[in-house]
């Protein structure tokens, strides 16, 4: 009877540790962006090396998205905040817990109507449309640093638009 009490616990014990390392760990999520089952809404960074994002970033988005759908998968479910760098221009950043130096970020532009015009991670990693972030970067670099409603009042000026 007593050896039936303890191996039950040690059976019901190592149940429970093998649901906990499942549930937090998620060893059989699929990581691989050309697999079908692989699910947009699971990504995150800790799944893969920062030279490798590029990599499941052009499976998840694509120019024409909405920064809605963008922000949801990089925010919400992955984890990252933003940085306004300029109007229309984003910086997603991800620090991971195992370091205090290290931060990792991908660069993103929008169009007017919030839609995905371009995208390259800060480990020089191209997504789509590298030139046109790199030169967006280079300008506000530049410029001194701008609130965002100066930013999209300057553009519209520029284009010919009442601000």
């Amino acid at each position: 009877m007593l050896v039936s009490n303890r191996l039950r616990t040690v059976v019901i014990s190592i149940a429970v540790l093998f649901g906990l390392w499942v549930w937090l760990w998620e060893p059989f999520k699929v990581t691989d962006p050309d697999d079908p089952r692989f699910d947009p809404l699971r990504f995150k960074f800790s799944d893969y090396r920062p030279d490798e994002w590029q990599f499941p970033l052009r499976k998840m988005f694509h120019p024409g998205d909405p920064r809605a759908r963008v922000e949801d998968i990089l925010m919400k479910r992955a984890g990252a905040w933003s940085n306004l760098i300029m109007a229309n221009f984003v910086s997603y950043n991800w620090h991971p817990w195992y370091s205090n130096i290290n931060l990792y970020g991908i660069l993103v532009i929008y169009d007017d109507q919030d839609r995905l015009v371009a995208m390259m991670t800060t480990r020089n990693g191209d997504v789509f449309n590298k030139p046109l972030v790199k030169s967006t970067l280079e300008q506000s670099m530049r410029e001194p640093a701008r609130t965002g409603e100066e930013y999209k009042r300057r553009f519209k000026t520029q284009r010919g638009e009442e601000p």
